[in-house]
């Protein structure tokens, strides 16, 4: 049986054992062989300490993000975070995923609501579980791989709306289901940042940041409640390089902001030059 390489031993690293991260999403292209998870080793490896990959994006099958970040951690160092959803299986298959992901080394999961599934799928929605739900069965399925030793960390984080009034309730259920750390949305208003139960938490909030590659994506998601600065509303609208002029804003943001969060994450949806970037940077 061959030793245990350095990099599955950094998987099992947790994210709260890191003062400050930097995070990556990956979307793994879906064909042959791995020369994109290549080419993003490449540009993103010493810049990241997390990289993270949704499970199935806008409601389309897409490459298991266990599987993904397995084949991955070959090629560069990180600690590696599935997204998981419970619209597409029920508690059973979720202990599973949460069982196989230990057993390969992956420790850290990202729980999310999940997108509609997308129209001419014909497929239905599971959701024998919530989030709060979905969060509690993976700690349980850390329980019935490991016995009752606790030898094995599993740290399971969920996402934040600050721009959301009542946010701090969700949080709260978030937590008391055994969510460990926070990943926000997307920020384009550094207010939305300084609420007072941020200031206050006692948990690890990561800023999450999407550089914006066309300027219909400002109304898309505002449609989705991401809530733009006027200021920041206007230099888009005004801007003649609107890649250069959101990555600029999210540096910016997020240097007003650095004091009061635990790290940034970058959602560059199939960029990884414009995430590389931000990463440089800060």
């Amino acid at each position: 049986m061959r030793k245990e390489s350095n990099v599955v031993v950094l998987l099992r690293e947790t994210l709260n054992q890191r003062k400050f991260v930097r995070s990556f999403e990956f979307v793994p292209g879906k064909h042959l062989g791995i020369g994109d998870m290549e080419k993003v080793a490449e540009k993103v490896s010493g810049l990241v300490d997390v990289v993270t990959v949704p499970e199935n994006p806008l409601g389309n099958p897409g490459i298991d993000p266990i599987l993904s970040l397995y084949a991955l951690s070959e090629k560069m160092d990180f600690i590696g975070i599935p997204h998981l959803t419970p619209r597409d299986k029920n508690s059973l298959h979720l202990k599973s995923q949460g069982m196989s992901a230990l057993k390969l080394g992956i420790r850290n999961f990202f729980v999310v609501y999940g997108d509609p599934i997308a129209q001419g799928q014909n497929s239905k929605e599971v959701r024998e579980l919530d989030v709060v739900g979905t969060i509690k069965t993976l700690k349980e399925s850390r329980l019935e791989f490991n016995g009752t030793s606790g030898s094995i960390e599993m740290n399971v984080g969920a996402a934040a709306n600050p721009q959301r009034e009542n946010e701090i309730q969700n949080i709260i259920r978030k937590q008391e289901a055994g969510a460990d750390f926070f990943i926000t949305q997307a920020i384009f208003d550094a207010e939305s940042m300084k609420v007072q139960w941020i200031k206050e938490r006692q948990h690890k909030i990561v800023a999450g940041f999407i550089p914006l590659k066309k300027k219909p994506q400002i109304d898309i998601m505002k449609r989705m409640g991401i809530r733009f600065s006027e200021t920041v509303e206007k230099r888009l609208d005004n801007s003649d390089d609107i890649q250069n002029e959101s990555s600029r804003i999210i540096l910016e943001i997020f240097d007003d902001i650095k004091e009061s969060i635990s790290g940034i994450h970058i959602m560059p949806m199939g960029r990884t030059d414009l995430a590389k970037t931000i990463l440089e940077s800060v």
